[in-house]
């Protein structure tokens, strides 16, 4: 899979089969939670104990080439399906080389990262010689 830069599984999504992703950069965005002291004179007397962190946001920025699309690379369609699938976990990896990389070590050994679409863009321009390619962003957070 040298080729491959990530790729996305989903059981209900393209029959199943793995979903190449091309051209890909990809953005991890981690926060932390913030704690909440009470504010004399306003609100009451709440507090909250905010010690945790929100799952994890990949941005994945690709393309879609429409002229040479074939069933197990990205597409539209795909890109909605995937959207769309809220029941079963989506998998992704993303490859350097031939080797599936790691973004964190608590994932060493692991079959890839579970992650559910928060929403996706895209954008075209049909005034250049390049109309055929759809460059998209996908937002995916982690679910496990």
């Amino acid at each position: 899979m040298a080729a491959t830069e990530a790729t996305l599984t989903n059981s209900q999504v393209n029959s199943g089969t793995t979903v190449k992703l091309n051209q890909i950069t990809y953005t991890y965005s981690w926060k932390n939670l913030a704690g909440a002291e009470p504010v004399p004179g306003k609100y009451g007397k709440t507090s909250a104990d905010m010690r945790g962190w929100e799952n994890p946001i990949i941005t994945l920025s690709g393309v879609i080439n429409v002229d040479d699309a074939d069933s197990n690379t990205m597409t539209m369609d795909l890109l909605i399906d995937f959207a769309k699938e809220r029941t079963a976990d989506t998998t992704l990896l993303i490859y350097l080389g031939a080797t599936p990389y790691v973004l964190r070590d608590e994932d060493k050994g692991s079959s890839g990262i579970s992650v559910q679409v928060i929403n996706f863009t895209l954008k075209g321009d049909t005034n250049t010689k390049d109309g055929h390619i759809i460059e998209y962003d996908l937002a995916v957070q982690e679910t496990a």
